[in-house]
């Protein structure tokens, strides 16, 4: 979809646009963007590899996890998420 399917970002040029290029023009990326030792690690475990779907399924993913500063803080149960 959208208006413009040619101009569209595939899911991987988003999700870096998302991580390593925003933490880049934030002048961040040698503390966040990306898992590595030493870095800030926020971020969600899917159900699903995104870059190994059809971008109509994106909107179908589900987080089972949420992890924040290199620890988990919610966990989904039946759907909902817990912590």
């Amino acid at each position: 979809g959208g208006w413009y399917a040619n101009q569209a970002l595939s899911t991987y040029e988003a999700l870096k646009a998302m991580t390593l290029s925003g933490a880049h023009a934030a002048c961040m990326d040698g503390k966040i963007g990306s898992l590595k030792p030493g870095k800030k690690a926020d971020f969600v475990v899917l159900d699903r590899n995104p870059l190994n779907i059809q971008p109509s399924e994106l909107k179908h993913l589900r987080i089972q996890e949420i992890w924040l500063d290199g620890k988990p803080i919610a966990r989904t149960t039946g759907g909902l998420i817990r912590n």
